[in-house]
C-alpha cells in the first residue's frame, strides 16, 4: 500500500532526482513479493525497473502484467539513504 507524496526541492536536489515526488509505502503485506524483497513501511519508492516513479500513477504504469515473474530493481529512500531492492512481482498479490 502506498500514497503519492511530494519531496522537498532540497531532498530532490541532494538525491539528484528527476522528479520531486515518490510513493510512500504505508503498508507491506506479510509474505508478499514486496516484503520478500525487503520493502518496508516508511520507504519512499523513487524508481522501479529503471523508470522514475514520482507517484502512484507512475508505479502502476511501470508495474504491469509484463513484470510478473521478472526481477525488477526498486530504488527507495529509507531514512534519508538511497537503497536498491530486488523485487519479483507475482500474480498472487
Amino acid at each position: 500500500m502506498g500514497q503519492t507524496i511530494p519531496l522537498s526541492r532540497r531532498r530532490a536536489a541532494l538525491e539528484h532526482l528527476a522528479a520531486a515526488g515518490g510513493v510512500l509505502v504505508t503498508g507491506v503485506e506479510r509474505g508478499s513479493p514486496a516484503e520478500r524483497g525487503g520493502l518496508r513501511e516508511g520507504d519512499i519508492i523513487i524508481g522501479l525497473a529503471g523508470e522514475v516513479v514520482s507517484g502512484i500513477d507512475d508505479l502502476q504504469r511501470v508495474l504491469t502484467e509484463d513484470r510478473i515473474g521478472e526481477r525488477v530493481e526498486a530504488v527507495v529512500l529509507r531514512k534519508g539513504r538511497r537503497v536498491a531492492l530486488d523485487l519479483m512481482p507475482d500474480e498472487s498479490r
